[in-house]
């Protein structure tokens, strides 16, 4: 006895046939034969199909779904193509859907109103199918076509105000960065100015120095209420660059020598960064988000790193270094590194000219005066609107 696999069989062999999918299809027309052929001749396609058999209802699915085109009988009652196209034409969204018109009419007249009012092609009854089959893939294939470039262009038309916008938030602090003749105020100032526009609790600054390391020039974190700076730190917390174990530990190191942004949000990845499990350990401290950039002064060179540590909204719950916000903190970041490198390259030959200045900054031993110097020195105007601009949700 022969097992019966044949109709398996026919079902893989249909399955592996099937063509791919086209587009989604609204057939409209009052009469259900012509529906029907119509629809089988699209599925063999590759088109999903729904019918319609006039022209209120038509309109009614064009608004609750999502098609690529339209084949439109003419003469119908309720209401006829004619109003079907002109409805369209009105509507900015269901004007960028193609219109085939199918009709017995197939006068001159007709033919020129209907193009008038939208409609992509013009069909007379009866269609051979070779012909439905070339007008239907070519109208969809236009349609995703136009639907491409107008993405492309409202993407290119937010990104050209995104940058508008950004200019004229940026310009007031790069012209006050700029202006800084105490080169600890404007140590400072950048990273104070990094954690106002972010409302991050901790922000630090390493500068690379002529040795290839990177050394921690200051350290605010007002969760724990500490400030540092490379005063106050030991010369074994210079961090090298060339070596491997540096850059799996820090995450400002990793930013250095890949020259990109180092963007953790999640635990897990969190966990992997050695040194900040020992550094949150030490100060009873819990990292949940941290972005690293790298400075580059106007030749593209890179001399240093800011990195800022658990963003806050205005509730006080830690939020995700936003879009918006990650685009401020990367333009203070070049901002930072043109206003830096003038004292960099004057200091360059003088490393105890230096480290004279950078003894020079303000020490944990001195909170009152630190707190005046920065309500002096960071209350700037412009801060209300980087924040809003920073939280701003993506268009």
């Amino acid at each position: 006895m022969t097992t019966p696999t044949y109709n398996w069989i026919n079902e893989q062999q249909n399955e592996s046939q099937r063509p791919t999918f086209v587009g989604h299809v609204l057939i409209v027309d009052d009469f259900e034969p012509n529906r029907d052929v119509l629809v089988r001749r699209l599925q063999h396609l590759g088109c999903t199909t729904e019918e319609a058999v006039n022209g209120g209802q038509a309109l009614e699915r064009l608004r609750s779904g999502n098609f690529d085109l339209v084949l439109l009988d003419i003469m119908m009652p309720v209401m006829s193509g004619y109003e079907v196209l002109e409805t369209m034409k009105q509507d900015e969204q269901l004007s960028r859907i193609p219109v085939v018109v199918i009709s017995a009419v197939d006068d001159m007249a007709s033919i020129a109103r209907c193009i008038e009012l939208g409609a992509e092609d013009f069909l007379t009854k009866p269609i051979e199918p070779i012909v439905l089959k070339a007008r239907t893939l070519a109208s969809i294939e236009k349609k995703r076509l136009r639907d491409a470039e107008q993405d492309y262009l409202a993407q290119l038309k937010h990104e050209k105000q995104q940058i508008s916008d950004l200019l004229d938030l940026v310009i007031p602090i790069g012209a006050d960065l700029a202006a800084e003749p105490d080169f600890g105020r404007l140590l400072v100032k950048i990273v104070e100015s990094g954690r106002i526009i972010s409302h991050a609790d901790a922000g630090i600054l390493y500068l690379k120095t002529e040795r290839d390391t990177l050394e921690y020039v200051v350290v605010s974190n007002a969760a724990v209420g500490l400030f540092l700076t490379a005063a106050d730190l030991k010369p074994e917390s210079l961090l090298p660059l060339g070596t491997s174990n540096t850059r799996a530990a820090f995450p400002a190191v990793e930013a250095i020598v890949s020259g990109t942004s180092i963007l953790i949000e999640h635990q897990a990845d969190l966990n992997s960064w050695k040194a900040l499990r020992e550094r949150d350990q030490a100060f009873n401290y819990q990292t949940q988000k941290l972005l690293a950039l790298p400075l580059l002064n106007s030749r593209q060179n890179i001399i240093g790193v800011l990195e800022f540590t658990n963003a806050r909204a205005d509730d006080g719950s830690i939020i995700r270094f936003s879009a918006h916000m990650q685009r401020m903190l990367q333009a203070l970041s070049r901002l930072a590194g043109a206003a830096l490198q003038g004292y960099l390259e004057q200091y360059a030959e003088s490393p105890a000219k230096m480290s004279a200045l950078l003894s020079r900054l303000i020490t944990p031993c001195e909170p009152d005066k630190y707190k005046k110097f920065l309500k002096q020195n960071t209350s700037y105007d412009y801060v209300p609107t980087f924040n809003a601009y920073a939280n701003a949700p993506l268009a």
